[in-house]
């Protein structure tokens, strides 16, 4: 009736619309008459609305530009630190006079009270302590090797021997030339003889092959563009994308020998990057009344270990929280300034580089102050101007203020008097108050702060909740949240979530999985899953939570072998009570759960039968909400049939292929009255109003008779037989060798069951057992040419008709004179 409105009102504007106006009603025209419409009846309006059209799940992501995440992400396992200092002699190139810089590794070489070999010592001891503390996962005695004034066979061989064992991972190389010429404009950098008497000259290129790829390296010397130019040159035949490079010096300049700072000024800002911010920040700061002096300054550690927090937790002492900050000012900066690709690259694959290039930061600002441009593989937009480092010479003033108290208390102070955190969140909260109205939204640049507040329990109720508020914004935001890295932090924030924390987790989680199915590998990792089946169990948790975590459960199990495995044992008995819950969403993701648990996997569908003989999503059959019905009858599509290995390792949605069994004798006996009682159930349906409940149907038969071919085809046959006989009682026109000849298309089998009258073969096909001991006797009866045995059959002809799989068939017909149903050709076997 609602269709016949509408054709009724489309026609009669097209005709309103084609028919010509007269000359004076061009000027000004007439708006179109508006058609009466007569008020539509309760159901009428209730199928129609906007959930019940065709929407097609990859349109969503069309409009969003998914970055491509390697596969493969190189992790940094060893470094070799190659220093040419050559102590006690000076470069032939430049002059050092004794008011320059002498720090190497915060050692100063030229004090009288070491010796050349004891400054040795204690600078090799600091490098690898600083190396190791950058990286957190490098051992300094295992994985670090440091190579005093270097020759070419010892590099040679130390590359060699970290390769093997490094694989496709990555490789540190540190070159500190502070003490040989600087690299020449054939991009070469200088090494020594074994005797300490000879500049050799060695090719970046030669090097490269040494050390193979990937490789990250930091050339702290002079003019090191020209060994970026040249080493670029020479891979760029070779597409060697997986380079990163690190450089003190642009083209032509020259290391700054200020005596206020060390005169591996780079590599401390590359290893210690609070203490050299700390002292910069000290030296150019115009605020001098109440700071630390410089002396007070380089006491504060190089490295920050256990032992410098006196075993309390890391960011609940001053130290740690303004390293915290740090971090949260370069991410934001490097987030805000670089594209995402690199973004990706640089601070979310491997924690080594990240770190490097975190302090680069650091590092292009000191340097940019310093008139002494730094430079990097891949080339990188200057940062040195980011309105950030506003805020962290803020909070570098509050901490050299508390410094003397600080040093008194050895850095043991519960917190750092600053509110940089609930400033940052307060930002962010008023952002998403005007992004409610915005119709143009830039990136959300508080997204890398808000990460690193999700590590502590103090700021992480407050922060949820702010994600959970910037995910309603749409898929675009929970893309930017994807980028930016949220994925590793929300993970931790599962093993320790508390309960006031349990809705905006499980709403944040909701949106992850529906994005992004990646994942589900991570969920299943650690048991971290486990997190919300706990939730689903809980007995006071609301309806609108309850039917969150079960979707959460459902998207971990979807076409995921692994995470079917895992949660095996736990779903079935979670959900199948939840089948009777009030609410409908409950209802619906329930049935949804199961059928992703059992699709394509047997083991699932045995534990199920051997629990409830009965299917129990078919009593959602003859639920009120169109919703739960569909998801009724996807469950039962899923569920019948066998299906094979190859199948379970890749899961679309297909008719799953013949197979011979589907487990063990008591289990397939199980499966298939449970199939059959299915069957049934979904015969002995009305049809539905909906369009999305026929769909379902629709493909649940399909899935029926892929599963049993050869009975759905005897039902076939059977009811094209009694159509004739019927005719024949009308029109008296069938003849004897037409029965023949249609019996004699049924299978062979059913075919000898026919002559034979053999009660056995409902053995073979269960789900024909009533029906078949009938056709039979009527296929037997019909070859005779008696009339009054003939007209007898009719009775058992009609009981025919009534079967499952004949009611199934006169379905299908039925919808093939349809043209709404738009199911795909994938999700429906050729029938």
């Amino acid at each position: 009736w609602v269709a016949c409105v509408t054709r009724a009102r489309a026609t009669r504007v097209r005709l309103q619309e084609t028919q010509p106006q007269p000359q004076q009603a061009q000027k000004k025209p007439a708006p179109p008459p508006v058609p009466c419409v007569v008020a539509a009846p309760v159901a009428a309006r209730f199928l129609c609305e906007k959930r019940h059209r065709y929407r097609d799940p990859a349109a969503r992501r069309t409009t969003l530009s998914k970055i491509p995440v390697s596969l493969h992400k190189p992790k940094t396992l060893f470094a070799v630190a190659a220093l040419a200092l050559n102590l006690g002699v000076d470069p032939p190139d430049s002059f050092r006079s004794r008011g320059c810089a002498a720090l190497e590794g915060w050692i100063d070489t030229l004090s009288a009270s070491l010796s050349p070999a004891k400054a040795q010592l204690l600078i090799t001891e600091a490098i690898r302590k600083q190396f190791s503390a950058a990286s957190q996962t490098m051992d300094e005695n295992k994985d670090i090797t440091v190579c005093w004034d270097p020759n070419a066979e010892r590099l040679r061989a130390v590359c060699a021997s970290y390769r093997r064992h490094a694989g496709t991972n990555r490789i540190l190389f540190h070159y500190n030339g502070h003490g040989v010429p600087q690299p020449s404009p054939h991009g070469e950098i200088w090494v020594l003889n074994q005797e300490v008497t000879q500049y050799i000259p060695l090719s970046i290129n030669t090097l490269h092959s040494w050390l193979g790829t990937p490789a990250i390296y930091i050339l702290d010397c002079g003019n090191a563009g020209t060994i970026q130019s040249c080493f670029l040159r020479g891979i760029e035949h070779t597409k060697d994308l997986d380079l990163v490079m690190l450089g003190a010096c642009a083209t032509g300049k020259q290391l700054p020998l200020n005596p206020n700072y060390p005169a591996d000024l780079f590599t401390s800002c590359l290893t210690c990057p609070l203490r050299t911010a700390l002292l910069w920040h000290r030296n150019n700061s115009i605020l001098m009344h109440g700071m630390a002096t410089v002396e007070q300054v380089e006491k504060i550690p190089t490295v920050l270990h256990k032992k410098a927090f006196k075993n309390t937790p890391r960011k609940t002492t001053a130290l740690g929280e303004l390293e915290w900050i740090f971090i949260a000012i370069t991410d934001t900066i490097a987030w805000c300034t670089f594209p995402r690709d690199v973004f990706q690259r640089l601070y979310r694959e491997d924690s080594v580089v990240a770190t490097l290039f975190r302090n680069y930061l650091l590092a292009e600002r000191i340097f940019w102050a310093l008139d002494c441009p730094t430079c990097s593989v891949p080339q990188l937009p200057p940062t040195h101007s980011h309105r950030l480092w506003a805020a962290w010479d803020y909070i570098a003033d509050q901490f050299l203020c508390s410094l003397p108290q600080l040093l008194t208390q050895e850095f043991s102070t519960p917190k750092l008097p600053c509110s940089f955190f609930e400033d940052e969140l307060t930002a962010f909260e008023l952002w998403l108050d005007r992004a409610r109205y915005a119709t143009e939204l830039k990136d959300a640049e508080h997204l890398p702060i808000i990460l690193q507040v999700l590590l502590s329990a103090l700021y992480r109720p407050r922060a949820l909740h702010l994600l959970v508020r910037f995910f309603d914004l749409g898929n675009w935001a929970v893309e930017q949240a994807l980028q930016v890295g949220i994925f590793m932090y929300l993970v931790r924030v599962l093993q320790t979530v508390k309960p006031e924390e349990h809705e905006s987790c499980l709403l944040i989680w909701a949106k992850l999985t529906a994005y992004d199915k990646s994942c589900q590998n991570d969920l299943i990792k650690d048991n971290n899953y486990t997190f919300f089946v706990n939730a689903a169990a809980q007995p006071d948790l609301p309806p609108h939570l309850r039917h969150v975590a079960v979707f959460i459960l459902a998207g971990i199990v979807d076409a995921f072998p692994p995470g079917q495995a895992a949660c095996l044992h736990v779903l079935p008995p979670l959900l199948v009570p939840t089948l009777d819950s009030a609410d409908h969403r409950v209802r619906l993701w329930s049935a949804l759960c199961l059928a992703k648990l059992w699709e394509n996997y047997d083991d699932a569908k045995n534990a199920v039968v051997r629990l409830w003989p009965r299917l129990p999503v078919t009593s959602l059959l003859t639920d009120p909400v169109p919703e739960v019905r569909a998801a009724a009858a996807y469950a039962i599509g899923t569920f019948v049939g066998p299906t094979t290995v190859a199948a379970h390792v890749h899961s679309p949605r297909l008719p799953p292929p013949l197979s011979t069994g589907t487990g063990s004798g008591a289990d397939a006996q199980l499966r298939t009255m449970a199939e059959a009682d299915a069957c049934a159930a979904l015969a002995s349906c009305p049809p539905d109003g909906s369009p999305l409940v026929r769909r379902e149907q629709l493909v649940a038969m399909s899935q029926i008779a892929a599963a049993y071919r050869a009975p759905f085809a005897a039902a076939v046959h059977f009811a094209r037989l009694v159509r004739d006989v019927i005719q024949y009682h009308t029109t008296k026109i069938i003849k004897r060798h037409h029965v023949n000849d249609i019996v004699s298309k049924l299978p062979i089998d059913a075919h000898v069951a026919l002559r034979r009258n053999v009660i056995r073969c409902r053995a073979r096909y269960p789900l024909h057992q009533q029906c078949l001991p009938l056709l039979c006797r009527y296929a037997l009866r019909t070859c005779r040419p008696h009339r009054r045995r003939h007209r007898r059959s009719c009775l058992p002809a009609r009981r025919v008709c009534q079967t499952n799989f004949a009611t199934l068939w006169r379905i299908l017909l039925r919808s093939t004179r349809g043209k709404r149903y738009e199911v795909s050709p994938s999700r429906c076997c050729p029938l």
